[in-house]
């Protein structure tokens, strides 16, 4: 599902429903998911990891790893209904210059997303191939997109490559910190580590 920026908040509604309903597709999953580590909190980050159990176990490797991408382009506004907030569907795309604080990465959706590189990391060639192929168009999207897919596949280092100097030139702590977790080539550790560490003022 393809979502224009300006209606994206109504994109990631419409996909959450109609998972909801039993029509899932990756961004649906991932706005699910998204309501619900947001009301888990950090705190209980390993409690989410069940999700990305469920998008193995009913959609499949491919189905995850995108579903992971999606997660990890979204943001809940904390404002959930689930958490007590008014909101009804409080997650949208973040903004390609957009920034969660670097601790963020020690989040639900970081939890999640690691379940799923994990059995990327395991599977069966075949597997991965369709995986692999099912995250490519990622490559074409915002940067957050991009370093997710960097994030879930272990065996694309010129993919983490382009994402380390992108993301270093663009001064994002918290995608930083996301790439030092999938860290290939320690000539690139000092500078993310250093970057990851710089939070900028944020709203969150």
């Amino acid at each position: 599902m393809s979502c224009p920026s300006r209606g994206a908040a109504a994109c990631s509604s419409a996909a959450g429903l109609a998972a909801l309903a039993g029509e899932a597709t990756p961004l649906g999953a991932a706005a699910l998911a998204g309501v619900i580590s947001d009301a888990l909190g950090r705190r209980q980050r390993d409690r989410a990891v069940v999700l990305a159990q469920m998008w193995l176990a009913d959609g499949g490797l491919a189905f995850a790893a995108c579903a992971a991408v999606e997660l990890m382009s979204l943001r809940p506004s904390g404002r959930s209904a689930l958490s007590g907030g008014r909101e009804p569907w409080p997650v949208r795309r973040l903004s390609a210059g957009e920034s969660r604080p670097a601790r963020h990465a020690a989040g639900s959706e970081l939890s999640i997303a690691g379940k799923v590189r994990a059995a990327l990391a395991s599977a069966g060639q075949d597997d991965y191939d369709a995986a692999l192929a099912a995250l490519r168009p990622y490559r074409s999207g915002d940067v957050h997109q991009r370093v997710a897919a960097s994030f879930l596949a272990p065996t694309e280092t010129a993919w983490h490559e382009e994402d380390c100097a992108a993301v270093l030139a663009a001064d994002n702590p918290y995608l930083a910190a996301v790439l030092m977790a999938a860290v290939t080539d320690p000539r690139h550790l000092a500078s993310l580590v250093d970057q990851a560490s710089h939070t900028p003022a944020s709203p969150w």
